[in-house]
């Protein structure tokens, strides 16, 4: 998609094959779905809906998912930054970029990978939430998680691990298990 293009549709799908490069200034997908490798760059873009399965999502643009983010795989990454606005769904992937919530982050998944130096900026009144026995971070790079939201341990009675220099003025709660920084 170029630069002076209206796109406009209910649901967009990046596939499994190539690279798609998204720059417009008018994109008003409803649902964008990534299975391959999608690059938004220039302008910033609002995704009502974002569901990532797989590929990469990349680019120096920055995306903000306003109401529904399901991330079942797949890589995030790039120079820009990825906000989550509404309620956020993670199985499985990696985070190479900065993500900013001010909604909910449900982390259901065994590990979030941040091996490039991700970060993550959890917003006051925002939550973020370890629903199992998560471990999050690099495991070889410095990553930094911040919060001054709330930061939450609600599922799995084992141990959760943040491999992150975690930065905190907000609230960090843990109703089962372990948390180890």
């Amino acid at each position: 998609l170029e630069a002076g293009l209206d796109f406009d549709a209910d649901t967009v799908e990046f596939g499994n094959s190539g690279s798609d490069t998204i720059h417009t200034t008018d994109y008003t997908a409803t649902t964008t779905r990534i299975t391959g490798n999608a690059t938004f760059t220039g302008a910033s873009y609002m995704l009502p809906n974002l569901i990532q399965t797989s590929g990469n999502l990349q680019g120096d643009a920055d995306i903000d998912v306003t109401t529904q983010w399901t991330w079942g795989g797949g890589i995030v990454s790039g120079s820009g930054t990825i906000t989550n606005q509404g309620t956020a769904d993670f199985t499985e992937g990696s985070l190479n970029r900065t993500l900013v919530n001010t909604g909910i982050f449900n982390v259901n998944a065994s590990t979030l990978l941040m091996p490039s130096g991700g970060a993550i900026d959890n917003r006051d009144g925002a939550s973020f939430n370890l629903t199992a026995d998560s471990s999050m971070g690099s495991f070889n790079v410095a990553t930094v998680i911040t919060n001054a939201g709330a930061f939450s341990k609600t599922g799995g009675t084992g141990i959760s691990y943040i491999d992150a220099v975690f930065n905190s003025t907000g609230t960090l709660n843990l109703t089962t298990g372990t948390l180890n920084f």
